[in-house]
């Protein structure tokens, strides 16, 4: 097969891939240009590496002001992913139940968004899901937050795009389809209005 068959087939079957790659793509070489431009030190302390982080985040910030989730997750590009990841939990028998109660926070919900930090060891890679998505240049990185996918610029600790309820919900939840008391009629078991 030429080239040019293989990237139109790629493009007819998987357009998500396709706009996920070109726009990891773009947002690597704006990254790499920003970097350049940072200053290096010779012999870094943690003081210094995490000043590096924030200078190279403000730079980025500046380069995308309207930054926002889906502009690299895009709708077909999440699709895929869905897809992708509920199959490989599927196969592996992943179990996303005992994974979200062994990592949730004491009750609080930690907020993801586009430009944000996350605080140390609240993301996880689940490398058995992570190895078998697309491959990221060295710039970025694949983490978990609960169910959501987040796209993390590991140079500026800074989220790039989050993917939200990427994880499929386990399949032993709870559905409740009792049910619920009428507040205006409490002397009915159902409310029908």
């Amino acid at each position: 097969m030429t080239p040019v068959l293989i990237v139109a087939a790629t493009i007819t079957v998987m357009p998500g891939m396709l706009q996920f790659a070109n726009r990891v793509y773009d947002y690597v070489e704006m990254h790499r240009r920003l970097a350049v431009a940072i200053e290096q030190p010779l012999c870094s302390d943690a003081e210094e590496l995490t000043q590096q982080a924030d200078t190279l985040a403000a730079a980025i910030r500046e380069a995308r002001p309207r930054a926002k989730e889906g502009d690299i997750f895009t709708l077909a590009a999440s699709e895929m992913f869905r897809a992708r990841i509920a199959a490989i939990v599927r196969r592996t028998n992943f179990d996303v139940a005992a994974f979200l109660e062994r990592h949730s926070g004491e009750g609080e919900e930690l907020e993801v968004h586009v430009f944000g930090a996350l605080p140390w060891r609240t993301h996880l890679a689940l490398m058995p899901i992570i190895r078998q998505l697309p491959e990221l240049p060295p710039e970025l990185e694949y983490e978990f937050v609960g169910r959501h996918l987040v796209l993390m610029d590991v140079g500026a600790n800074m989220v790039v795009d989050v993917l939200r309820d990427a994880l499929p919900l386990p399949d032993d939840a709870p559905v409740s389809f009792a049910p619920t008391p009428c507040d205006v009629h409490p002397e009915l078991d159902t409310c029908w209005t």
